[in-house]
């Protein structure tokens, strides 16, 4: 069911933007990060990529970027447990980190409330695991770490201390 309604989501969306604007504001955005917490692999990484693609478009960035389950640190926080927990799938990886990196791309809170849990080292033992594997998984990860470290020496600190490239 996770699947199909994040595919019909998606649909939408494609077929008329400012509906994501409407799904966000009527707590899309929690409904899709649990359901990534509850669901499979394949999900997880479809969930991911839907809300990279609200995180990346122009018409519903702001809204996203600002929502409660981003700026608390949340959804951050499900996509790093469901990189951990579906760790030999490159797919949920790959979209986590993409997803990750457009919700902390100038978003201070949302970098601020990772900071909080200090856990880059699912992202750092991607990039070892697989960065040679994927230069596209490998682009991604490093994005995000990126972007978490500009700006922020707490960041460079937490990414340095795991042996970050």
């Amino acid at each position: 069911k996770h699947s199909q309604a994040s595919e019909a989501l998606a649909e939408m969306f494609a077929a008329s933007p400012p509906t994501g604007v409407e799904i966000i504001m009527k707590g899309g955005v929690g409904a899709i990060t649990n359901a990534i917490q509850a669901g499979h692999a394949a999900f997880a990484a479809g969930g991911c990529a839907l809300l990279h693609m609200f995180a990346a478009s122009e018409v519903t960035s702001r809204r996203i970027k600002a929502d409660e389950d981003v700026v608390s640190g949340r959804c951050p926080a499900v996509l790093l447990g469901a990189m951990r927990l579906h760790f030999s799938n490159t797919a949920v990886q790959q979209w986590g980190a993409m997803t990750l990196w457009a919700l902390c791309k100038d978003n201070p809170r949302c970098k601020a409330a990772m900071l909080q849990a200090r856990d880059a080292d699912v992202l750092l033992d991607a990039l070892s695991s697989y960065g040679k594997q994927s230069e596209t998984l490998a682009k991604a990860l490093l994005g995000v770490m990126l972007t978490l470290a500009t700006n922020s020496g707490d960041w460079q600190e937490v990414l340095a201390e795991g042996g970050a490239p």
